[in-house]
């Protein structure tokens, strides 16, 4: 047959949870997770356990190079309406690049499904929340709940 795609039944599955299961549905906790990079203070980007998955292809596809978006905070964003918005991001994202880089264990908790191949979680550095330290440093700010964003250029 002309155009069929052949897929691992492995790969079937995971698509088939990804995109089918509610994004309130909680996953098991995952260490020795990889950082690779972070874009801003609650945005990065890791690879996941390799044992964590049956098969290379699906490893592939959802363990390499997946983007977490760290839940229940806002940090200012990168490409803010002002300089000073600017500045907090950078500072914000360094602080959880430096955090999760001198950490011997890096863990996600509490972990939803996002948009599509992005993980929304908490994301503990040796045990300590790293959004409870980005608030603390007032790099970000609670989100959730009715609560509205918070305006980095005031």
């Amino acid at each position: 047959m002309v155009g069929r795609i052949k897929m691992p039944i492995t790969l079937m599955v995971y698509w088939f949870l990804l995109l089918c299961l509610p994004p309130s549905v909680h996953a098991a906790d995952i260490s020795n997770v990889k950082v690779l990079s972070c874009y801003d203070g609650d945005t990065c980007r890791v690879d996941l356990p390799r044992h964590l998955f049956a098969d290379d292809i699906a490893y592939e596809f959802f363990g390499e190079d997946i983007s977490v978006r760290i839940g229940s905070i806002h940090t200012p964003d990168i490409r803010g309406k002002c300089k000073q918005e600017k500045d907090l991001a950078i500072q914000a994202r360094d602080l959880v690049l430096q955090t999760l880089a001198a950490a011997e264990s890096v863990t996600l908790k509490e972990i939803k499904r996002g948009s599509p191949f992005r993980i929304v979680a908490r994301v503990l550095a040796d045990g300590q929340d790293v959004s409870t330290l980005l608030i603390q440093q007032k790099l970000a700010v609670p989100y959730g709940l009715g609560r509205k964003r918070k305006d980095w250029c005031e």
